[in-house]
């Protein structure tokens, strides 16, 4: 792959990532298409990166509360932290992440062949676009995440680790 094939990449899955429509995906069917050799998982780890900071720029007053929440509440004396919501929201990342942590563990050997299959990557896309249009018919409660919440969203971020199952869907359908 040369620079402008990983910068052309970079910029799907820019453009991608806060949509409902899986940027991994997205990026295997895109190299497949273009006939670029398989990366492994490395440049969806490197792309991903770049989201992660990204986040972390445009919502860091939101990181730097549930950061100071967290540790607030586990140093001694930190009962005033643990009132507040940085703490709740703290437990409710860690709760939701570690069902998909597990099976990306787990299963890391069939997640990773799941990334150069293009016929895989068109059925989990199909999958993801029926869950969404399912969701038509969902309640919209505007309601505080409890840890059962969060680990109901968590077990659907795990179906995620497969590229075409996005992951800003199956969260946004679960909650």
């Amino acid at each position: 792959m040369n620079f402008l094939e990983g910068v052309g990449l970079g910029v799907l899955q820019g453009l991608t990532e806060f949509l409902p429509v899986s940027s991994s995906g997205h990026l295997v069917l895109a190299k497949a298409l273009l006939g670029l050799r398989e990366q492994g998982i490395a440049l969806e780890v490197t792309v991903h990166f770049g989201t992660l900071l990204a986040i972390i720029t445009v919502f860091y007053a939101e990181v730097r509360e549930v950061l100071r929440g967290f540790i607030g509440g586990l140093l001694p004396g930190g009962a005033r932290f643990r009132r507040e919501k940085g703490w709740r929201w703290a437990w409710g990342i860690i709760v939701g992440s570690v069902p998909a942590g597990l099976v990306g563990v787990g299963l890391k050997d069939q997640v990773e062949e799941a990334f150069s299959s293009p016929t895989l990557v068109c059925l989990a896309l199909i999958i993801t676009g029926l869950v969404l249009w399912s969701t038509r018919w969902a309640k919209v409660e505007g309601k505080e995440v409890r840890l059962p919440d969060a680990l109901f969203v968590g077990l659907a971020q795990a179906l995620s680790v497969l590229p075409g199952i996005s992951r800003s869907g199956a969260t946004i359908s679960a909650g």
